[in-house]
């Protein structure tokens, strides 16, 4: 017999009587949520607002959500965007459910918190009923999202390749002499094709792979004689789904040298979008390693920015309610002596 708790919750605040008996509550099976959030694990779950560039939520499991490919997610709000529910006779039944949900689920441009949610899922101590309030703090790192690895870095420049997106992708030619050169993010890749196959060196490694079919946002792989399905989005970045991972790439194949974004090189920039709710330095000021130097409110939650090493403040570009995007630039430092 099913129970509706809404129903009853507001019959009780109401005044009225619970008329059920504790035998007449049956348990039946076993259901849990995981809440997924536009948030970054690898950097201590850092909220992330920006463009959904495709969103396919997994269809054999409960989604409660509002969004579609597109969207885009205000720093203004929570980053929960979604919540996932898996039911199942056993535990272990909704546990294992609800990971394959997770890693079935597409959502890409946006890092979200989705691949850690489905390793933790699957991980011993949480299957073995031994999680406890400690667990995230103790497993944050070795469950982050994994760095992107050869093989899918060969996939999104093949990807890229087919496409012809990009200008030096553009004189694509079958001659296996013919060698077409590819910077995602911080990664060199050669690729050449021929023999009916992509064949890309990554680094040190080499990866050779075939097309199966391909009709974006939507693309089967074979690589090692291993189909593998992906979904793939190219607008100025490369958004990659492949096995359970989400990969965002920038082609930095022409992009000028830049200085790194961070307080290392003198400069204090923001992590997010949000809003400067306080800035505690001015011009002048001599500061000790880890200060408070400016306070950003996004997503309901505050993060206070600092930096590792005693430093002199020789300029502050930002101040109190200012709206500010990732990589804006803050205040300008000098190691102190």
């Amino acid at each position: 017999m099913g129970a509706d708790l809404v129903e009853w919750q507001i019959r009780v605040a109401r005044g009225e009587r619970f008329t059920r008996e504790q035998q007449e509550i049956v348990f039946r099976g076993h259901a849990i949520e995981a809440r997924l959030c536009c948030e970054d694990p690898a950097r201590n779950f850092l909220p992330q607002a920006g463009r959904i560039a495709l969103w396919e939520p997994d269809r054999t499991v409960r989604v409660d959500h509002a969004l579609v490919s597109g969207a885009e997610i205000s720093p203004h709000y929570d980053s929960m965007i979604a919540k996932v529910i898996a039911h199942g006779a056993t535990r272990d039944e909704a546990r294992l459910r609800l990971a394959q949900a997770l890693e079935n689920t597409v959502v890409l441009g946006v890092a979200t918190n989705k691949a850690w949610l489905a390793a933790a899922l699957r991980d011993p101590e949480f299957a073995a009923h031994g999680a406890t309030i400690g667990f995230v703090g103790k497993r944050v790192t070795a469950l982050s999202q994994r760095k992107a690895n050869a093989e899918a870095l060969a996939i999104a420049a093949t990807l890229l390749a087919a496409t012809c997106r990009y200008g030096e992708w553009t004189a694509w030619s079958n001659n296996p002499a013919r060698t077409m050169h590819a910077k995602l993010s911080e990664t060199e890749i050669a690729l050449r094709h021929f023999d009916d196959a992509y064949h890309a060196r990554v680094g040190n490694t080499d990866v050779t792979l075939r097309i199966v079919a391909l009709e974006a946002p939507h693309a089967r792989i074979s690589l090692n004689g291993v189909d593998k399905a992906v979904s793939f989005v190219i607008d100025e970045r490369i958004h990659l789904a492949c096995e359970g991972e989400s990969h965002s790439f920038e082609n930095t194949l022409h992009a000028p040298a830049q200085r790194t974004a961070g307080a290392r090189d003198g400069r204090l920039v923001a992590p997010m979008n949000g809003r400067v709710i306080a800035v505690s330095i001015k011009a002048g000021d001599a500061i000790g390693a880890g200060s408070a130097l400016v306070v950003i409110e996004a997503m309901k939650m505050e993060h206070t920015l600092s930096v590792p090493h005693a430093a002199r403040v020789t300029a502050v570009h930002v101040a109190a309610g200012a709206q500010v995007a990732p990589g804006q630039l803050l205040a300008e430092l000098e190691t102190a002596p």
